[in-house]
């Protein structure tokens, strides 16, 4: 979600007026009574809540309905609460619940960046839709969850120049966390304790959709709000194929029919508007990690150049077509995921391989994507709507496999990456006497180190090993981790060392680093039951 440079936004904002002059805005209806208007509806759409705004409007809609229970995901890095309100009929308050409930359980994310409002807002006006609307037939197949303001620390330290190059609001939060962290950017080292909050959640109610909301800007287009689902070459392929090429496209179909917006997957214009390209395939990104653990991941990108008011109401249309598919297609997707953990068992069982680096393709059909003509004599942008043929750049392949052993051996000294683990849900266990197994052990021959820091971090990078089978006594106290879980896929794409974006990437084994040295995480191959 790059910043606009300066010298770009009186430019953007004006092609943006003039693109959204081509669809009329639609109205917004105010709410009765008018003490549940959202902060962005009251002040016609100039400013944003507040943390206490966002509080006390849910407060108030659960004063006003018994179908929305309160509570909290955890604290922020300064202590705020991380709000979280659960709308369903009849009402649910625990994550055993809505295991158990026969209803499909979705999560909508606003402000993981806080300056990019829209989501908060639109989520707001969503919930005060679901609890105020007698016999909401959303309800009937959902538990909806919201959690409007994720990053609140950041979202209350508004400044105006927080956001450059975006139109409206008047004031907004800051990007990262109170840590300086990019939360978006944090999902495999899980630093933060509001990501480590979330996964903690996603590990309670086991949301089978998940929709993160963001502002982005990049190249002028003629789309109001792009998406993006799970991408990840080791994601079950029948889960990332179902959500790009059938869920997704149709609720862009859907969001056109009842908005005035149009939509598209996301991506920016390259090569002289010959190329359509999204971003990395990394499980950084929340919607990448969300697929790892095969759940329905869900990224949406309103437009910077768009008014603020546009980008709360197509965000709000477009979570309003989330959720009125996931309803239509509740046991479906219901059964997706479920086969997606039952074929991560037996992937794990079957040694099947894993993607540990990929890089973007395009598919090979062209697309048609809606942008704007450009005057040859400036080179610039013109008001010119005009559609462009691009090759779509947003399939990912693998670049380097290994197959997944029976289970991996950690070092029982290796607390912080245990905790990692705890952190991610994954699950494991500890021996309790020694164990011979045959094993597989890497040794470190040479590896990249960023010169530049990135979240506090110089990531490595094209590590390169040597693998020796080898019979090893596994002392008491080590963990295993088994790769026939779950969660198996994210497990061993965190522990393999060559991993593009790993724990290894992210610092959390720098000690065993060195050329020579022999890996301290070892793969069993075969052991005893």
């Amino acid at each position: 979600h790059p910043i606009m440079p300066k010298a770009a936004i009186l430019l953007m904002t004006t092609l943006a007026l003039a693109a959204c002059s081509t669809t009329p805005t639609t109205p917004a209806t105010p709410p009765s009574p008018p003490e549940l208007l959202t902060v962005a509806e009251a002040s016609d759409y100039t400013r944003t809540a507040t943390g206490e705004d966002v509080d006390r409007l849910l407060r108030r809609l659960a004063d006003r309905s018994p179908l929305v229970a309160l509570d909290s995901i955890g604290a922020t890095n300064e202590g705020r609460p991380i709000s979280l309100a659960v709308v369903a009929d009849p009402p649910v308050a625990t994550g055993a619940e809505a295991r158990s409930d026969d209803r499909l359980t979705v999560l909508l994310i606003g402000n993981i960046h806080a300056g990019e409002v829209c989501g908060k807002e639109a989520l707001l006006a969503l919930a005060r839709e679901l609890a105020t609307t007698p016999d909401h037939p959303l309800l009937q197949d959902l538990i909806v969850c919201l959690i409007p303001n994720y990053n609140a620390d950041g979202n209350d330290r508004f400044a105006h120049d927080n956001r450059p190059g975006q139109v409206g609001p008047d004031e907004m939060g800051t990007r990262h966390n109170a840590q300086d962290l990019d939360l978006n950017r944090d999902y495999v080292k899980a630093e933060a304790p509001e990501t480590r909050a979330l996964i903690r959640f996603l590990a309670a109610w086991d949301p089978s959709v998940v929709v993160d909301t963001h502002t982005t800007n990049g190249s002028l287009h003629g789309y109001t709000l792009t998406y993006q689902g799970p991408k990840h070459p080791s994601t079950d392929a029948p889960l990332l194929a179902y959500v790009r090429d059938t869920m997704l496209p149709e609720i862009d179909r859907a969001f056109e029919r009842t908005s005035p917006y149009r939509a598209f997957f996301y991506g920016n214009f390259w090569e002289d508007h010959t190329l359509w390209v999204t971003y990395p395939a990394e499980p950084r990104y929340g919607v990448v990690y969300r697929g790892l653990r095969n759940r329905v991941s869900i990224l949406s990108e309103a437009y910077a150049y768009a008014t603020f008011r546009d980008r709360v109401l197509a965000t709000e249309a477009f979570c309003r077509a989330v959720l009125e598919y996931s309803a239509r297609h509740r046991d479906h997707i219901r059964a997706l995921v479920r086969a997606a953990d039952a074929r991560t068992i037996e992937a794990g069982r079957d040694r099947a391989p894993i993607a540990l680096r990929n890089e973007p393709r395009p598919f090979p059909e062209p697309v048609s994507i809606a942008g704007y003509d450009h005057d040859p004599e400036t080179e610039g942008a013109t008001n010119t709507p005009r559609d462009y043929e691009c090759l779509f750049v947003n399939d990912f392949v693998p670049t380097l496999t290994v197959s997944r052993p029976r289970a991996y051996a950690i070092p029982a000294t290796l607390t912080g990456v245990i905790a990692l683990l705890d952190s991610h849900a994954i699950r494991y266990e500890r021996l309790d006497a020694p164990l011979t197994a045959a094993t597989t052990v890497y040794t470190i021959v040479g590896f990249d180190r960023s010169e530049r820091v990135f979240q506090g971090h110089a990531n490595i990078s094209n590590v390169d090993v040597t693998a020796e089978r080898a019979e090893r006594t596994l002392p008491a106290g080590s963990v295993i981790v088994r790769a026939d879980q779950p969660l198996g896929t994210l497990a061993s794409f965190m522990l393999e060392p060559q991993a593009s974006d790993g724990l290894v990437a992210w610092n959390a084994l720098d000690d065993w680093l060195a050329p020579g040295a022999e890996f301290p995480i070892v793969r069993i191959e075969w052991a005893p039951e």
